[in-house]
């Protein structure tokens, strides 16, 4: 399967557990680490003819991709995918707040820079067969684990390489951000009413799946 990653949405520890599950058949891209823009690095793929965007996994027997890049990178495997969100405004600030980008650049022109940026990399979510949320995190890796067929290792190793007081927005980066992320914060409010009704179908699943266990024992 496809994990596209989504930054500053649990990634690496979503990485982490996917690598605990498919080992060295997991294929990690990292071409976004060699473009200068990381916080672009997906949009060169999106301007890409279509025949342009199809990739080669240099991993014998490969069974799951992980990466930052565009939904359409891939999708010529026809692997089913999945992907997390994270509310747009929690995650631009933390994207905003980590490595060189607050001094290499204003709040304002990196919201700018970036429109509708989470929008663009993922896509239609119809196409993904799980999307779980950041906010709701170990829950949703509790459902991936049923939508997938797979099983992590519990606990989980929480990762995170960017550790730094968060920026503290104003409120002209408020505007500007609901000015410039019209189409994310659709996307984010889809994903909400996604995820809630893939709960739904997951509770009421296990729900059947007790009582069938129990009806079984006291056979």
């Amino acid at each position: 399967m496809i994990y596209l990653h989504t930054p500053k949405c649990a990634g690496t520890t979503i990485i982490t557990a996917l690598r605990g599950v498919y080992g060295d058949t997991l294929y990690h891209d990292a071409t976004f680490r060699t473009i200068k823009a990381r916080h672009q690095a997906w949009q060169w793929q999106a301007a890409l003819p279509i025949d342009d965007r199809q990739w080669s996994i240099p991993v014998k027997d490969c069974e799951c991709v992980v990466g930052h890049f565009t939904w359409t990178k891939y999708r010529h495997l026809n692997w089913p995918m999945f992907v997390f969100l994270r509310a747009p405004w929690d995650r631009l600030i933390s994207q905003f707040s980590i490595g060189q980008h607050r001094e290499i650049t204003t709040f304002e022109k990196f919201t700018r820079d970036g429109t509708d940026s989470i929008s663009r990399m993922v896509g239609d979510l119809e196409q993904y067969f799980f999307v779980g949320l950041q906010e709701h995190f170990e829950e949703s890796m509790k459902m991936l684990e049923w939508y997938a067929g797979i099983q992590f290792n519990w606990p989980l190793e929480y990762k995170n390489h960017h550790k730094r007081e968060k920026y503290r927005p104003t409120k002209e980066d408020k505007q500007v951000f609901l000015q410039s992320n019209e189409k994310d914060i659709k996307l984010y409010d889809q994903a909400r009413v996604r995820f809630y009704t893939q709960r739904r179908e997951y509770y009421e699943a296990k729900q059947k799946e007790s009582k069938e266990a129990l009806f079984a024992r006291q056979l």
